[in-house]
């Protein structure tokens, strides 16, 4: 059930013992889903965070789990829904909760954002009128459909504290109410609405799919900590980032070699299965002509015999 997980300082993915009995319950599933973050996870955080294109080989592995009918895919980011179609076309192809969970697209044309209250519309307004004063530059302020995000990666040190400590200064008087919230980020913070969370978007995509299916989640960010807190104790929250903290994920994985691998991993089993009940695989979508033990980089594929 979920909310019954404990902040833990987690174990590596890559020697743990839990590790083979996923990889049988995803073999043996009918059917599996993937929820995937964005930033940190499958692309590299940049200065521009419209360079952040994925890592090499990401999109070869998502086109192939697109091509197989027993797995969803699902792709969770804090950025709006026009900017990471924008910047990831491959997220047209999949199920997607933007803006930290308020937008949601489907495959083809259904969109559907979660509407503001009156006052938390006047909120951010006001505050995103109060940055005026604060001589940010331009490339700083990302306003979304809910938010307001301030980067400051790429900063001096010295201009990181300065731009923080004024920020937080305009921020904290609106928070007050409950009606928004301070989240920080990797090199950033946001003032976010409150009433939706990415932990909204995988308690919605659990109970469409039931206990049956085999979940996991990807994440590196602290708002991927309220989706590992929606998570029941049998789906798997991989905690995606250089080195492990506290979080209430199951394991961590560093990216992109252990992701590619997980990813490479992942097609295996989930054809292997598909094709015990298919022997030609004919149902199977069109899909990239690359094997799914090939390596792209550096990045090994995850051993068969874990």
């Amino acid at each position: 059930m979920p909310g019954n997980r404990q902040s833990i300082l987690p174990a590596s993915w890559q020697t743990s013992y839990g590790k083979a009995a996923w990889w049988e319950r995803i073999a043996a599933a009918s059917h599996s889903a993937l929820i995937l973050d964005y930033d940190g996870t499958l692309a590299p955080f940049t200065e521009d965070r419209m360079d952040a294109l994925p890592y090499p080989g990401v999109e070869d592995r998502i086109a192939r789990l697109l091509a197989l009918p027993n797995v969803s895919l699902v792709l969770v980011t804090g950025r709006s829904w026009p900017e990471i179609n924008s910047l990831y076309p491959q997220a047209r192809e999949m199920e997607v909760w933007a803006s930290h969970g308020r937008e949601h697209a489907t495959r083809g044309s259904d969109y559907e954002f979660t509407a503001l209250t009156g006052q938390q519309k006047a909120i951010l307004n006001e505050a995103m009128g109060g940055l005026a004063s604060a001589a940010l530059p331009a490339s700083a302020i990302e306003r979304k459909p809910a938010s307001i995000a301030i980067h400051w990666r790429g900063l001096e040190r010295d201009e990181q504290e300065l731009v923080r400590k004024k920020v937080l200064k305009r921020f904290d008087q609106h928070t007050a109410g409950g009606q928004v919230e301070l989240l920080p980020f990797e090199d950033g913070v946001e003032l976010r609405a409150t009433g939706r969370t990415k932990g909204d978007a995988v308690r919605t995509v659990r109970e469409r799919f039931g206990a049956q299916v085999p979940l996991a989640y990807l994440g590196d960010d602290h708002t991927d900590e309220e989706a590992f807190a929606e998570m029941d104790r049998e789906d798997l929250a991989l905690l995606v980032r250089a080195a492990p903290r506290g979080t209430l994920a199951d394991y961590w994985m560093t990216t992109p070699r252990d992701v590619l691998a997980f990813l490479d991993r992942w097609i295996f089993e989930a054809e292997s299965g598909y094709r015990s009940s298919d022997p030609d695989m004919t149902s199977l979508r069109p899909r990239p002509a690359e094997p799914v033990n090939s390596s792209v980089g550096d990045a090994p594929v995850e051993s068969l015999s874990a």
